[in-house]
């Protein structure tokens, strides 16, 4: 029933390329120009923003006290 399923292929060995056949693609890069220009501009905008206080209430609280302090013993100090 079964006859030779492979008596239609090629024979002959396999021919492999040679190296200079072979070439890898080149990655795509921006322009450097940009890059370093974006960047600029995020530091420009980092800059910019305004201190964030992350400080709590009672640091904040602690620190109103410590200037009153300082500015009665300054007082004191000019008379």
């Amino acid at each position: 029933m079964v006859e030779d399923e492979y008596a239609c292929v090629n024979r002959a060995q396999l021919k492999l390329k040679d190296n200079s056949g072979i070439k890898k693609k080149k990655k795509k890069r921006k322009n450097k120009e940009t890059e370093k220009i974006i960047e600029a501009d995020v530091k420009q905008q980092i800059k910019k923003q305004p201190p964030i206080d992350q400080k709590t209430k009672a640091e904040k609280a602690f620190q109103k006290m410590q200037e009153k302090s300082k500015n009665k013993e300054f007082s004191r100090k000019q008379k």
